[in-house]
């Protein structure tokens, strides 16, 4: 059957990638059996009450008179054969429990509660039955620096009067370090500048697991200008002069 599991990943895992580890308590094909829920060396028996067929008739009566119907044998769960030495290893189910470690390769891009989809890693069918699949749902941990829009990462830098005033060069935090920005003179604030390239990379066109990253998106930096607070008199008079 199908398993879905929670991962949860930090923001920067999220934007470049990572391969993470995972351990899975889940239903595994038995080893001493391969599957079959007999014990090695012993054989079936065809099934005495519907004698193989996995079937079984019974009249029933009705208004319109008897009428046969035909429906799984009990004995057998319809399968016809009965297994007479379960095996000791997995008292016939054909699976047991174990606990599977697996590496996980998170794809660069990757957004909150998207899914990953792993065909075949989910648990192990009853009777030697095709495997499930493995469901990763990605929860992606909040950054207080960043927030993420679609494949742009948005974040806010202060600047004092002076710097908007004037003009200054300021270091930014980005998800790939410090990145210089030039601030020109007259700025207000709210003013967004965009960081070309800085931004979360597109999904590859070649799936999850693809080698090669898509283009990237933007960092846009919204500039808040701090007003100043706790002025002397020669600074307040100076910024009224600078106000007429």
């Amino acid at each position: 059957s199908d398993i879905q599991v929670i991962l949860t990943i930090d923001f920067a895992e999220a934007v470049f990638g990572a391969e993470k580890e995972i351990s899975l308590k889940k239903l595994v094909r038995c080893g001493k059996c391969q599957g079959n829920g007999m014990e090695p060396g012993t054989q079936v028996e065809t099934c005495k009450i519907c004698r193989g067929s996995g079937r079984i008739t019974t009249v029933q009566r009705t208004i319109f008179g008897n009428m046969q119907v035909q429906m799984p044998c009990t004995a057998c769960a319809g399968e016809g054969k009965i297994v007479t030495h379960k095996c000791s290893a997995c008292h016939g189910n054909g699976t047991v429990q174990e606990i599977t470690n697996l590496k996980i390769k998170i794809p660069a891009g990757i957004d909150n509660n998207e899914t990953i989809r792993l065909t075949g890693q989910g648990e192990a069918g009853q009777k030697g039955g095709q495997a499930g699949d493995l469901y990763l749902k990605v929860r992606v941990n909040s950054d207080r620096r960043f927030e993420r829009d679609g494949f742009n990462i948005k974040s806010k830098a202060e600047i004092n009067f002076s710097q908007a005033a004037l003009g200054d060069r300021i270091d930014v935090e980005t998800v790939d370090g410090l990145v210089s920005l030039r601030i020109p003179d007259g700025t207000q604030s709210g003013k967004v500048f965009i960081l070309r390239g800085k931004g979360v990379p597109h999904l590859s066109g070649r799936g999850y697991f693809g080698n090669a990253q898509g283009k990237r998106g933007d960092h846009l930096v919204e500039v808040i200008v701090k007003t100043p607070t706790n002025l002397s008199r020669k600074q307040k008079e100076l910024l009224k002069e600078l106000g007429r």
